[in-house]
């Protein structure tokens, strides 16, 4: 009896990819000698028969193909297993790879690259868009957001009332959890540190599916005001400062001045929101959890089984309606969307077009190796013939030059996943560490593992079957007799299918040429483009002053004044600024305001600005211009009439044609609004990156609402990173238990702000440029075989009096001709293909005409290049010796 059904019934679905009359004539056969051979290998262990599956897979996808393109039924060799015989094909492969040491490590060198880029993208494109997240049934997690699309305001967290007000009527939804970001100083058993920490509602983590690693998570009763204070660790914060202690449950630290007890440790992978180190009860106060006038909530909701994010949202809408009736001075306007946990953001087109971008190269690789091999099976086919002649089936002799061609794609993929593997964490540089404001997913690390050494096999084998086919199919259905009786040069491969793959090259060539130059010319334009700051020579860091320690706003303006005397004081410093929001920082926020004399707009389209503050010296230390008016002066406090700055996209918004300086808006609701007579314009910056639209900026004198927050920027004329250790010094004067955190130049910081940009650019423009490569040296190596083809040909023309000059014409007018045709058709398809760059190009036109017809030109140039140096050995033809 079979004693293993569903191994049999898997091999049986393996023999279908063999013809029919294959498996009528040997099915039998094979499936008993797999029996036989599938029980001794269960016997001696599981290392042996996986080792059998690789065997009976591999032989699978290499003989059915090579049966295929038989034309006459393969022999059964006595009944004997097929892949008895791919031991055998693989060493006479190896024994035809040593023969051809030149060849092989073009070949391999060739297919490493292609597929080492390829490994490469996918590692980056597994860690960012294909690796499922660490939480159970993921695909039903969702956000919440809140939109006032009117007023510009887009996914704004929720404000407390509307989100309360609606989740007991969401039927869509099997739970709703929330949270807020939070910001904690941990002291008392080491060095001072800010961390990022995230107050998480009870429920959070069940709604997540996820379990710690150590201890547990919040109970219910430990989420509501007044209940003891817990935290929870990341794996990470508990690697680094507490070493990875198990007795670290239960012990007491101290955030933001207060003891908490640590109960939980969590699992490595988990990292929600991106960043976040440490969560805490979210505990809200009654009073909180009824405002609507904050956007506070970042709510996780769990869909029903069988629910879609599309019905949820739907529903959201219709209860977002009846909140705009009965709330209309809050929630007029008001929209929602529902995302995805975990949605990419603006990595995943980029990283789309970079995976097709190296599946392009894939392919002009696998054209020249196929080339190649045509050219050598020609000079193979008297070695082939007398295999045929000796009693192999022409699906045999297929079979082996398909071995050939895997064995080659597997040492060249091997090469390729050990460039992968040592470069791989390079890749993290597409993604900003220090920006967190940018719509990209945080990258510390590219996962290199077992997924991505899968995919390397998988690809390599599959490579090594595409390029092999055609000469796999030249060889089944050549007349190997024939060749017996010819010379050595008598056979060749057609002339047609080399010229074919030549401009399959040159077409895919054009396409991925076109793409880097468009890419090469966004990033430059995006370049051009100005900051609007001096980040030449400037320090920047943040500090958050805890409130148990500085509560009230007197006591965070010493603080301050005290570390501006003390930095301005240092050696090489030339001034100090404070804000609360450095640029490019992803610490932001904005703020409602009215201008004065104006009709008040309707509810939800007030109009609204990045809301920042400023001490005298800020806009001088950060170069950022004043256009009219002046900046703050160190009179500008609270005992001073109340002033604001405002930058120029806000000026033309709402003055027009107009001087604003003078003017006053108002800030505030009802009778306690305060005015702010507007007293200087400064130019825009781009504090979100230089691919976001510049916000509408209100600047406050710091020392009139001094704010725990402190983004400070220090302009040196020294190298800026030089001042780090005073800085800390400065601030450890003051308050010995304060962290300090992103201490970086600002230089720094403008570059990272591109980094998704830069490598993305560097990147395809490489593809292009081994695009460009590889399809010059299939033009040079089409043309050399038609040289050497073509010798006694070449000395009959000298013979008969063609000049050098023609001979050179007939060799280059052959490499343009196929150029010419592939250029034809690449252009068509880059047209096409190319729209789809524009989600990922900064004013550039996909279809620019002028980037299309540099990249022809260049094409055609490297194309006459690499059909000289064959031209000019054709010119060095000797008809005497060529006769």
């Amino acid at each position: 009896m079979d004693q293993q059904p569903a191994a049999v019934r898997f091999y049986r679905r393996l023999l279908r990819l063999f013809p029919a009359g294959f498996r009528e004539r040997f099915e039998p056969d094979l499936l008993d000698l797999f029996r036989d051979k599938h029980r001794a290998a269960a016997a001696r262990g599981r290392l042996s028969l996986a080792a059998f599956w690789i065997r009976v897979v591999l032989d699978a996808a290499i003989s059915a193909p090579a049966e295929r393109f038989a034309r006459r039924p393969a022999r059964a060799a006595g009944g004997v297993l097929p892949m008895q015989g791919l031991l055998q094909d693989v060493r006479y492969a190896l024994r035809v790879t040593a023969r051809r040491p030149a060849m092989s490590l073009v070949i391999v060198a060739t297919l490493a690259l292609g597929i080492g880029a390829n490994t490469a993208i996918f590692s980056v494109v597994n860690t960012v868009l294909l690796r499922p997240l660490p939480y159970r049934d993921a695909s039903r997690l969702v956000m919440v957001w809140e939109q006032m699309l009117e007023r510009g305001d887009d996914d704004m967290p929720v404000r407390p009332a509307n989100f309360f007000d609606w989740k007991a009527r969401a039927r869509s939804f099997e739970d709703v959890a929330w949270s807020r970001d939070a910001m904690y100083n941990v002291t008392g058993d080491g060095e001072p540190e800010s961390v990022i920490g995230y107050r998480f509602s009870a429920n959070m983590f069940e709604v997540l599916g996820v379990q710690p690693a150590l201890g547990r998570v919040f109970r219910a009763d430990e989420d509501r005001p007044g209940a003891p204070k817990v935290a929870v660790l990341s794996h990470k914060l508990w690697q680094r400062r507490y070493a990875g202690d198990t007795a670290v449950l239960g012990r007491a630290i101290t955030l933001n001045g207060e003891s908490y007890t640590v109960v939980g440790v969590m699992p490595p992978a988990f990292n929600h929101p991106q960043g976040t180190e440490l969560w805490t009860p979210i505990a809200l106060t009654p009073a909180i959890a009824a405002r609507r006038d904050v956007t506070l909530l970042r709510l996780v909701g769990r869909l029903k089984p069988g629910g879609t994010r599309e019905q949820a949202e739907a529903e959201l809408a219709a209860l977002y309606q009846d909140l705009a009736r009965q709330h209309p001075e809050t929630n007029t306007g008001m929209t929602q969307r529902v995302t995805e946990l975990g949605d990419p953001g603006d990595a995943k087109p980029l990283l789309a077009i970079l995976f097709a971008g190296v599946g392009f190269v894939l392919l002009i690789a696998c054209a020249n190796v196929a080339n190649l091999l045509l050219a050598d099976a020609a000079s193979r086919r008297r070695e082939l013939a007398v295999r045929s002649a000796l009693g192999a089936s022409r699906a045999r002799v297929a079979r082996q030059v398909l071995t050939e061609s895997v064995l080659l794609a597997l040492a060249g993929g091997t090469v390729g996943m050990l460039m992968t593997w040592l470069t791989g964490d390079r890749l993290a540089a597409l993604f900003p560490a220090n920006i967190s404001n940018l719509n990209l997913p945080l990258v510390e690390r590219i996962d290199v593992g077992a997924g991505v050494f899968l995919f390397a096999l998988l690809i390599s084998s599959a490579t090594g079957l595409l390029f092999g086919l055609l000469p796999a199919w030249n060889v089944a259905r050549a007349d190997l007799q024939g060749a017996l009786k010819e010379d050595n040069r008598g056979g060749s491969s057609s002339r047609r299918t080399h010229g074919a793959l030549v401009v399959t090259e040159v077409a895919l060539s054009i396409v991925l040429l076109a793409g880097a130059l468009l890419m090469v010319q966004s990033f430059v334009r995006l370049q051009q483009q100005r900051l609007g700051f001096d980040a030449d020579r400037v320090l920047s860091a943040r500090l958050l002053l805890p409130q148990y320690r500085y509560g009230d706003g007197e006591r965070v303006a010493a603080f301050t004044r005290a570390l501006v005397e003390r930095l301005q004081a240092m050696p090489g410093v030339e001034s100090v600024g404070v804000t609360n929001f450095l640029p490019l920082s992803g610490w932001w926020g904005t703020r409602s305001f009215f201008v004065e004399g104006r009709p008040d707009p309707a509810p939800g389209a007030e109009p609204t600005a990045d809301n920042r503050l400023a001490t005298e010296d800020y806009f001088r230390s950060m170069g950022i211009r004043l256009l009219a008016g002046r900046t703050f002066t160190a009179r500008d406090d609270g005992s001073a009439p109340r002033v604001v700055i405002i930058n120029e996209t806000l000026a033309k918004r709402y003055w027009p044609g107009e001087d604003p300086i003078g003017r006053r808006i108002l800030t505030g609701g009802g009778e306690d609004r305060v005015a702010h007579e507007i007293i200087g314009i400064v130019g825009d910056v781009k504090s979100f990156g230089l691919e976001e639209p510049t916000h509408a900026e209100l600047f406050f004198p710091y020392w009139q609402m001094p704010w725990p927050l402190l983004g400070v920027a220090v302009r040196a004329h020294v190298d800026p990173a030089s001042l780090s250790a005073g800085l800390r010094q400065a601030v450890w004067s003051i308050d010995r238990d304060q962290p300090i955190t992103h201490l970086l130049p600002m230089e720094d910081l403008a570059s990272e702000s591109l980094a998704f940009r830069r490598v993305g650019m560097m990147l395809g423009a490489g593809f292009g440029l081994l695009a460009l490569v590889l399809a010059a040296l299939g033009i040079y190596g089409v043309l050399s075989c038609s040289v050497a083809r073509r010798t006694r040909e070449i000395g009959v023309r000298v013979a008969l009096g063609a000049t050098r000059t023609e001979v050179a014409a007939l060799v280059v007018r052959q490499g343009l001709l196929m150029t010419v045709i592939g250029l034809a058709i690449g252009l068509a398809g880059a047209l096409a293909l190319t729209r789809w760059l524009a989600s990922v190009l900064f004013e550039v036109r996909p279809g620019d005409p002028a980037t299309f017809a540099a990249a022809a030109v260049i094409l055609l140039i490297v194309a006459l290049l690499a059909a000289w140096l064959p031209a000019r050995r054709a010119t060095a033809v000797d008809p005497i010796v060529a006769l």
